[in-house]
């Protein structure tokens, strides 16, 4: 039987970020031990001869003189800083830090709950107060705080380089309601939606509107969850336009009728 693989974190007395390196490492099933450069481990390892440390991940602080004698990474296969660690493994995945004002929607951030109702399958690694928050989606996109990630993997943001396109979606204040565009220029009108009622948190709200777009999600996607978040009574539409595009103004406007294809097997036949 093969010996059960398990991370070791070497950390120091001013390692920051290591709440939420254990929480992603527990969202992600890993098996990791902690240990402290500073102190005896303490442990015998002839107890735990069905584990086979993997790797020791070690933070920017822990002397090199201390993993070259071997003392908290002994039984590791390999080492390895927590930079480099978690570099490989967001490689091929689409990173998505958010910092200052976040709204939040059942302790979740915003852009999670748009991305998750359109089918995304998003990951999520979140800090509520002292509290951390894991969730593995299937899909590429993680959203993590960027002051955690910053504390433990620099300055250089990890994943796919340059994904998201930048200065397309815009919006615009109109009274009570606020209009969406696909373009800087205000040009491609996507809809309308109720302002949001928190004036702290109004920029983040619709800026965050605009990144999910960008992101690929649709506007029929974006209202509709939007209709849960606007409001009290799940499912209801807010006071959206249901003329989004604006081509059936006018009093003479009528819903046409939807009829089936008559022939569905030939229908892509060339």
């Amino acid at each position: 039987m093969w010996p059960r693989r398990k991370l070791r974190l070497v950390t120091g007395d001013s390692s920051q970020g290591l709440k939420g390196v254990q929480t992603l490492l527990t969202t992600l099933n890993l098996e990791y031990d902690l240990g402290s450069w500073t102190e005896e481990l303490g442990e015998d390892y002839k107890e735990h001869e069905d584990v086979c440390f993997w790797q020791g991940l070690f933070w920017p602080e822990v002397p090199v003189t201390e993993l070259n004698s071997g003392g908290s990474v002994r039984g590791c296969l390999k080492k390895q800083t927590i930079q480099d660690f978690l570099t490989g493994l967001w490689e091929g995945e689409i990173l998505i830090p958010l910092s200052g004002p976040t709204a939040l929607w059942e302790e979740r951030p915003l852009l999670w709950e748009f991305l998750h109702k359109a089918g995304f399958e998003p990951s999520l690694l979140w800090q509520n107060g002292d509290n951390w928050l894991g969730e593995r989606g299937r899909g590429v996109i993680w959203i993590v705080p960027l002051a955690w990630l910053k504390s433990v993997a620099g300055e250089k943001v990890p994943g796919r380089p340059k994904v998201l396109q930048t200065n397309q979606a815009s919006w615009r204040v109109r009274g009570q309601e606020v209009d969406f565009y696909a373009d800087q220029d205000c040009r491609r009108f996507l809809g309308a939606l109720p302002r949001w009622s928190e004036q702290d948190l109004e920029q983040a709200v619709y800026d965050t509107i605009g990144l999910a777009f960008n992101l690929g999600v649709s506007w029929f996607d974006l209202k509709q969850a939007a209709g849960e978040v606007w409001n009290s009574e799940p499912g209801k539409s807010p006071r959206c336009k249901n003329d989004d595009a604006g081509q059936f103004a006018g009093t003479q406007s009528k819903e046409l009728p939807f009829t089936g294809f008559d022939n569905l097997e030939n229908r892509w036949a060339g």
